[in-house]
C-alpha cells in the first residue's frame, strides 16, 4: 500500500487543482451577488447578465441554498428589465428548493415578489394567492411590518379587480397598524389609497377627508411631489368652483418652486375647467389645446384624447355644433386608433415574451451543453493523466517485481546446483550437554533424510512419519524429535523441502518439458496440485509456472 501513496497524493492534488480551475468558489459567488444588488438600479441590464452567470456558477457547485438565492436575485434583475414572466418562473423554481422550505423569511419574500410579477402579467387570482401566502408567513413570524405591507398589496389588488369592500378593510387594517407604529410614510400611502377608493365610489366627503390627511403626512415628510399631486386630485374631483379654486391655488403655489411640467399640465386643465364653468370658452379652449400638445409631447395619448372630448364640450356650450361634431369624431377616431395601437403593443409584448422564453430555453440548453462538454473535457483529461500515471507506476512496480523474481529464481537454482540437501543438520544447542545423545540424534536425522530421498518414498503421496519410524525401527516421537532438533523444522516441512527440490530439478530439466506442472506435482508426491502450488510458492517465492517460464527465457 505504501507504494501507492505518492500516486494517490498526486492524483488527489491534480483533481483539486482541476476542480479549482473549472468551478467557482462559494466566496466568489457571494461577492458577485453583492455586486449585482448594487447594480440593479444603476445598470439593470448588466445586473441581469451577471445574475445569470452567478446562477450558472451556483448550479455547477450544486449547493441548494446558493442556487435558490441566485434564482431569487436573477428574478429581481429580470423584474427590473420588465421580464415579468421569466422573473415569475425563477421565483417559482426557487420556492421548490429545500432552502426556501426551511427559511420562512426567504420563502415569504419569494411569494411577495411572485405576486408582484403575477400582477404585472395580469394573473390577478394567482397574484392574490401569492400575496396571501406571503401574509400567512408574516403572521407566522409575527412580523407586523411585513403583514402591513402585504395588506396594502392585497388591498390594491382587490381594488383593481373590483372588490372595494375587501380593499377598504385591508387598507384600514394597515392604517391602524401604521398609526400605532407612527410610520408616517406608509400611513400617508394608506390614506391616499383610501381616498382613491372613496373617489371611485363617489363619496366625495370621505375622498376629501382621506386626501387632506395624506397631504398632511406628505407635508411632514417633505414629499412635495406627492403633496401637489393630491391637491390636483382634489381640484379635479371637487364639486364646487370654490373648492376647485382653493386646491388649484395650493398646487400652483407649491409648484412655483419646482415648475414640474406634469403638474403644470394638470393645472392648465384645471384652470380650463374653471373657465368652462364661468363661460370663458375661448380661454378654456386655449388652455385645453396647450395642455393637449404637452401631453402628446410626453406620449400620454389617452389623456390627450380625453381633452378632445373637453374641447367638444367647449364648442357645444358655445353653440358651435360643427366643431363639436368634428372634435367628437376626432376623439372617436383617436380612441379607436389608440385601442388598436394598445392591442398591437400587447400582442407584440406577448410575442416578445414568447420569443424571449424560447431564446432563454435555447440559451439555457446551449449553456448546459457547453458546461457538460467542458466538464467532459476535464474528465477525459484527468482520466488520461490518471491512466498515464497508473501505467508508469505499474510499469515501475512490474520492473521491480521482475527483478525480485529473477533474484529468487537464481537463488533457487544455485541451491539446486550446490546441494540436494535442503535441510542440513544444525549445531547442537547450548542447552544439550549429552554428546552421545546428540551424536545419536544426528545419525538418526541422516538416516531419516536418506530414507526420505529414496524415489519410492519421495513420490508416494501417502508417505509419512509412521513409514520412516517403522523402516528405521524406532518410534514416531524420536523421528519428530531428531527432525526438530537437528533439522530445525517439523517432519512435513522436511519432506516437502525434498519434494520441492525434486520438482525444481524437473522444471529446469528439458527432459521433462513435455510434462505439465500438475504432472510434475504428481511425480513429486503431491496428490493435490493446489497443495503443490502453495508449498512451492512458500519455499521459492515463485509459482511453479513462473519458475519454469523464467528458466525458458
Amino acid at each position: 500500500m505504501n507504494h501507492f501513496k505518492p500516486f494517490i497524493l498526486f492524483y488527489c492534488l491534480f483533481f483539486y487543482v482541476a476542480h479549482a480551475i473549472a468551478y467557482p468558489s462559494i466566496y466568489n459567488i457571494d461577492k458577485q451577488q453583492k455586486n449585482i444588488r448594487s447594480l440593479l438600479a444603476k445598470d439593470p441590464k448588466l445586473a441581469e447578465k451577471l445574475a445569470k452567470q452567478v446562477l450558472k456558477d451556483s448550479e455547477e457547485l450544486g449547493i441548494d441554498s446558493l442556487i435558490a438565492k441566485s434564482k431569487y436575485l436573477y428574478g429581481i434583475a429580470c423584474y427590473y428589465q420588465s421580464k415579468f414572466k421569466l422573473s415569475a418562473q425563477l421565483y417559482e423554481q426557487a420556492l421548490k428548493s429545500d432552502y426556501a422550505q426551511q427559511n420562512d423569511i426567504f420563502r415569504g419574500a419569494l411569494w411577495n415578489n411572485l405576486g408582484i410579477n403575477y400582477e404585472f402579467n395580469l394573473l390577478y387570482q394567482e397574484a392574490l394567492r401569492a400575496y396571501y401566502e406571503s401574509l400567512r408567513i408574516s403572521e407566522k413570524q409575527a412580523d407586523s411590518s411585513s403583514m402591513a405591507m402585504s395588506w396594502i398589496n392585497i388591498g390594491l389588488l382587490h381594488y383593481k379587480i373590483g372588490d372595494t369592500v375587501k380593499s377598504n378593510q385591508l387598507f384600514h387594517d394597515a392604517q391602524t397598524y401604521f398609526e400605532q407604529k407612527r410610520d408616517t410614510a406608509n400611513l400617508a400611502l394608506c390614506e391616499q389609497n383610501l381616498a382613491i377608493g372613496a373617489r371611485d365610489r363617489g363619496d366625495f366627503v370621505q375622498f376629501k377627508r382621506y386626501s387632506l390627511r395624506a397631504v398632511e403626512f406628505f407635508h411632514i415628510l417633505g414629499y412635495l411631489q406627492d403633496e401637489m399631486g393630491i391637491y390636483c386630485d382634489l381640484a379635479e374631483n371637487s364639486p364646487t368652483a370654490k373648492e376647485i379654486t382653493e386646491y388649484y391655488n395650493h398646487a400652483r403655489a407649491l409648484n412655483e418652486s419646482t415648475q414640474d411640467s406634469a403638474i403644470n399640465t394638470r393645472l392648465e386643465i384645471i384652470e380650463g375647467d374653471l373657465h368652462l364653468r364661468k363661460g370663458h370658452y375661448t380661454a378654456a379652449q386655449a388652455l385645453y389645446l396647450k395642455a393637449r400638445d404637452e401631453l402628446l409631447i410626453r406620449g400620454d395619448k389617452q389623456r390627450a384624447n380625453d381633452l378632445l372630448v373637453k374641447l367638444a364640450e367647449v364648442n357645444a356650450r358655445s353653440g358651435d355644433f360643427d366643431n363639436f361634431a368634428a372634435y367628437m369624431e376626432r376623439a372617436r377616431q383617436q380612441n379607436s386608433r389608440l385601442f388598436q395601437e394598445t392591442n398591437n403593443e400587447n400582442i407584440a409584448k406577448l410575442k416578445l415574451w414568447y420569443e424571449t422564453d424560447k431564446k432563454e430555453e435555447k440559451i439555457a440548453h446551449q449553456a448546459a451543453l457547453i458546461s457538460f462538454q467542458s466538464k467532459l473535457k476535464w474528465f477525459w483529461m484527468a482520466l488520461a493523466l490518471a491512466f498515464a500515471l497508473a501505467t508508469a507506476y505499474i510499469g515501475m512496480l512490474n520492473s521491480k517485481y521482475k527483478k525480485a523474481n529473477r533474484y529468487l529464481f537464481n537463488l533457487n537454482k544455485e541451491q539446486i546446483l550446490l546441494t540436494d540437501m535442503v535441510a542440513k543438520p544444525q549445531e547442537a544447542s547450548e542447552e544439550s550437554t549429552n554428546a552421545i545423545e546428540q551424536r545419536r540424534m544426528k545419525k538418526l536425522f541422516q538416516q531419516i533424510a536418506t530414507f526420505i530421498q529414496q524415489p519410492e518414498n519421495l513420490t508416494n503421496p501417502h508417505f509419512g512419519v509412521a513409514e520412516v519410524a517403522q523402516a528405521l525401527h524406532t518410534n514416531e516421537k524420536y523421528v519428530s524429535q531428531a527432525v526438530n532438533q537437528i533439522g530445525g523444522m517439523n517432519f512435513n516441512k522436511l519432506l516437502n523441502s525434498y519434494r520441492i527440490n525434486s520438482a525444481k530439478k524437473m522444471l529446469l530439466d528439458p527432459t521433462y518439458l513435455h510434462l505439465s506442472v500438475e504432472q510434475i506435482a504428481d511425480r513429486c508426491g503431491f496428490g493435490n496440485p493446489n497443495t503443490f502450488y502453495i508449498r512451492f510458492k512458500d519455499f521459492t517465492g515463485l509459482t511453479p509456472r513462473k519458475f519454469r517460464n523464467m528458466h525458458l527465457k
